[in-house]
């Protein structure tokens, strides 16, 4: 159930630091956070040997997780924008969406959420 409930933003309240591109800095960090970590786990199927004892060795490895990483992140910005253009459409206020990263394994990913 939706509602027009307004928004109650607190005497003082700031707004939120956002880049050059006009897209907040949180939402932006969470994003490439969470293309890391499924990053992290498509390599880590592929075979690849993740360790922090050998950070050069890994992170040369971690190319072998982009096959996995870049389609599960175009599903899911894909997915997200979705629920986005839809409530703004319907004028629902709400956020760009919050991807959640999530350590390895199994996805990488707890999916995203909206405010």
């Amino acid at each position: 159930m939706l509602s027009d409930i307004p928004r109650y933003s607190p005497p003082g309240e700031s707004t939120p630091r956002v880049s050059a591109s006009g897209i907040p800095f949180l939402n932006a960090a969470l994003f490439l956070l969470t293309f890391f970590t499924t990053t992290m786990v498509g390599a880590d199927m592929a075979g690849a040997d993740l360790s922090f004892l050998r950070p050069f060795s890994s992170g040369l490895q971690l190319y072998a997780g982009l096959t996995f990483s870049i389609p599960l992140m175009a599903i899911l910005l894909a997915h997200e924008m979705g629920h986005y253009v839809t409530s703004r459409r319907n004028r629902v206020d709400v956020s760009l969406p919050y991807f959640i990263p999530a350590p390895f394994p199994p996805a990488g990913t707890f999916g995203a959420s909206f405010v």
